[in-house]
């Protein structure tokens, strides 16, 4: 059987066997009903009672049936087993069905208690809850529904816990309509692995909830832990000197560092604090650990040699996009008009060769004309160090052939 299948039925199971006790419970005070009204002996007042205790628990019998609802679209049940789908639903239906029936019997006690007739078309159960509740009870809005993601507890999972509760917490913990039986129904099957297992001995009944929140924040939130694997993470760390497309790994790796400072802020670490001594220190290590082509194109943007934290990640889509723009993209790519992802290396074939001789000095490239390249040495910068001064078969930081080559690719020359 399909894990998530098991899952779904086993937490259904669950509301099931709630359910049936309201409905057996139901059933009971119908049948005596029934006998006192048979026996003329069923007055109004004992009616009224026996019909709010009624209304109460089929209260409880919907919000069971919404929560099995709910776990279907969850688990996409009517595609696992659409059979079990759809006897649930029918069930449910019918239950609701038949209810109205029995109630209908007593529909002379009903109208005079109430003191004035009710539409002939609304349901016995219905003119009950709307009496009771419709008064007090706040519209509901049908809201997107909202999904959490799945904890493992795994050794590469153990540092997410803190975002995972938050998560869960936003979504079902701080609803006040579901139970906490309901909540710690949801809990588990948001988890999976080593995390199921620490709260898999657990009944789902109400005091259990907080007692399994407890044991994952035991489990999981080691604060010393997370702290020390996010200092790693930040200092170890670094995106090369490689060829890097379109700065995707810059720019996953700067988010990725954003992201453990503010999870070091959870844990009262704030390292965003201007002029403080974590920030000066925390903003010179992820400085460094950026290429140098974006910490060239930054200094250029801040007219400053040391950004900060906030510099870095206020202005690195600024200077990613800059860098891309003025990046050359090379005849071969832009030939390419089949739209099929290969590349046109047949054109402009001889403009790419006459690019790349003018763009790199050879050993055959040892005598250079000085009368020409001197015109230009004031106005141009080398794309290569991106230094004015100088143009790039004269730059002295990549001076050979392989470097120029490696920082042309790059840069996307």
């Amino acid at each position: 059987m399909d894990p998530n299948l098991e899952l779904c039925k086993e937490l259904v199971s669950k509301f099931a066997k709630a359910r049936a006790v309201n409905k057996r419970k139901i059933t009971v005070i119908i049948t005596k009903m029934k006998e006192s009204k048979a026996n003329n002996t069923l007055t109004k007042d004992n009616f009224d009672k026996q019909n709010t205790i009624i209304s109460d628990m089929v209260k409880l019998i919907k919000l069971n049936d919404d929560e099995i609802v709910k776990l279907f679209e969850c688990h996409d049940m009517e595609e696992l087993d659409p059979d079990f789908f759809a006897k649930e639903i029918d069930s449910q239906a019918l239950y609701h069905y038949n209810l109205d029936m029995d109630l209908a019997e007593f529909s002379a006690y009903n109208n005079r208690s109430s003191g004035n007739s009710d539409t002939p078309n609304v349901s016995n159960i219905d003119k009950t809850l709307d009496r009771s509740g419709s008064k007090s009870d706040p519209p509901r809005l049908n809201l997107p529904i909202l999904k959490c993601t799945t904890f493992s507890g795994t050794p590469k999972d153990t540092t997410s816990f803190n975002i995972f509760y938050n998560q869960f917490m936003n979504v079902i913990g701080l609803r006040s309509e579901f139970t906490n039986a309901t909540k710690l129904s949801y809990l588990t099957s948001y988890l999976s692995d080593y995390a199921l297992k620490v709260v898999s001995h657990l009944s789902i009944i109400d005091d259990n909830y907080l007692v399994a929140l407890e044991l994952l924040k035991k489990e999981f939130l080691n604060k010393n832990l997370i702290i020390a694997e996010a200092y790693d993470f930040i200092i170890n760390n670094f995106v090369s000197n490689s060829y890097d497309l379109n700065f995707a790994k810059t720019r996953n790796y700067i988010n990725d560092v954003r992201g453990m400072i503010f999870e070091l802020k959870n844990h009262g670490l704030d390292f965003m604090v201007k002029d403080t001594p974590g920030n000066s220190l925390l903003g010179h290590i992820f400085f460094n650990n950026l290429p140098l082509v974006f910490k060239r194109q930054l200094i250029l943007v801040l007219n400053n040699n040391y950004p900060s934290l906030d510099q870095i990640f206020d202005n690195y889509q600024v200077v990613v996009e800059t860098l891309l723009k003025t990046s050359k993209v090379s005849g071969v790519e832009k030939n390419n008009n089949k739209g099929d992802g290969k590349v046109n290396f047949k054109a402009n074939r001889a403009a790419y060769k006459q690019n790349a001789l003018q763009n790199f000095a050879t050993n055959n490239d040892a005598v250079v004309n000085t009368r020409n390249a001197s015109q230009y040495t004031n106005d141009k910068y080398c794309k290569l160090c991106q230094i004015r001064g100088h143009v790039m078969n004269s730059c002295s930081q990549f001076n050979t052939y392989n470097l120029r080559m490696e920082r042309a690719k790059q840069l996307n020359l």
